[in-house]
């Protein structure tokens, strides 16, 4: 996953052309979003720069260290409610086929509150994008291109309007 991950037009724009150590400080920052401690950066941009580690392995890497369990409780569960949380979001957005792709994920702390306020910002922009016109129908006999209706949700009112004849 984290290979494939790599070959993605957004993980490309992030991180191509980036030295080891400003992808460290990079993948901190988005993915647990805080700084790395010096010790952090110093241990990745080794394990980087001799190959230890492969920049996808890396990303696998941090994310595992997040999560790490221990007893049965996160050893970092700041790091972890961050990943998760993230985590949440993001499969939010792929079970609502939202192609969300302009939704940050920086707002998303180890707060759930975050995580909600995401997936609201989700289901805004779905809703907006689906999002048809309003027709108006007549009395007569509505036809032609004006319509037909688009590839949206949208709305027909047939309002009926008191006359002589409906009383």
């Amino acid at each position: 996953v984290a290979k494939t991950f790599a070959q993605v037009d957004e993980y490309k724009e992030l991180y191509d052309g980036l030295t080891d150590a400003q992808v460290v400080a990079k993948v901190y920052t988005n993915v647990l979003g805080r700084t790395a401690e010096t010790a952090e950066v110093t241990y990745w941009e080794t394990q980087l720069t001799n190959g230890a580690f492969t920049k996808p392995q890396f990303i696998k890497a941090v994310v595992n260290a997040a999560t790490e369990m221990v007893d049965g409780a996160y050893k970092y569960p700041t790091d972890a409610a961050i990943v998760n949380n993230k985590t949440a979001v993001s499969q939010y957005a792929y079970d609502t086929n939202s192609n969300a792709k302009d939704i940050l994920l920086a707002g998303v702390t180890e707060n759930e509150a975050s995580t909600q306020s995401a997936i609201k910002e989700i289901d805004d922009a779905v809703a907006a994008a689906s999002k048809g016109e309003t027709y108006e129908l007549t009395s007569g006999t509505d036809k032609g291109a004006a319509f037909v209706g688009t590839a949206k949700n949208d709305f027909f009112d047939a309002s009926i309007a008191q006359n002589s004849f409906t009383g």
